[in-house]
């Protein structure tokens, strides 16, 4: 720690680096105090520095960081934060990263209909920057927020689009979460079912 501090005093932007990939780091090891811990240095070196892009960024990674705890309220008001500052500075790919995060907040507290609404604005500005991963990431979220609201028809339809990226970007793990059960073959088989009972 002697150290950090030390790039902390000497070279700030290093230093929020440093916090930034520790915070990183503990939240990969599922440490979410740590993570918070060290996103919280990491947006307070921002703040010091006057980074406005950098401090919207670590307001996104604290919105992780409470989201992986469970504490959705705190990650909602991190992420509508990122977003606030993503469009302050202009950053329209941090604006769609913010998006996408804020949908699946609202994804986690049962409202499908914001979780949609800012998936859809995130496609919106992936297709806008010709960000293709984005893109697929986007139309994954969006199929697995009408899974929760029992759409399978919207299911396959994202997730069929999800695949399609997936695989011209070589995104080998987003084809597999687009064939996981719960995606793509599991909405078939129960949009199957539902035209049965008709």
């Amino acid at each position: 720690m002697a150290v950090v501090a030390a790039v902390r005093t000497s070279m700030p932007d290093s230093a929020s680096w440093v916090y930034c990939t520790l915070g990183n780091a503990y939240l990969d090891l599922g440490n979410f105090s740590k993570a918070i811990e060290y996103h919280a240095q990491y947006l307070a070196i921002a703040k010091e520095v006057g980074d406005r892009v950098e401090e919207g960024r670590a307001y996104g990674s604290l919105g992780i960081a409470y989201q992986s705890q469970g504490d959705y309220a705190k990650a909602l008001k991190h992420r509508k934060q990122c977003l606030a500052i993503a469009k302050e500075v202009g950053d329209r790919a941090g604006e769609g990263a913010a998006y996408a995060n804020l949908g699946c907040s609202y994804r986690s507290q049962g409202d499908y209909a914001k979780s949609i609404e800012h998936h859809s604005q995130c496609l919106v500005i992936a297709k806008e920057v010709g960000a293709r991963a984005g893109e697929g990431r986007a139309y994954a979220h969006l199929g697995n927020a009408h899974d929760s609201l029992g759409d399978f028809s919207q299911v396959i339809e994202y997730h069929t689009q999800h695949l399609a990226i997936a695989k011209e970007v070589g995104n080998r793990a987003g084809e597999g979460m687009a064939y996981a059960p719960r995606r793509l073959p599991h909405a078939l088989e129960r949009f199957r079912q539902s035209r049965r009972l008709l």
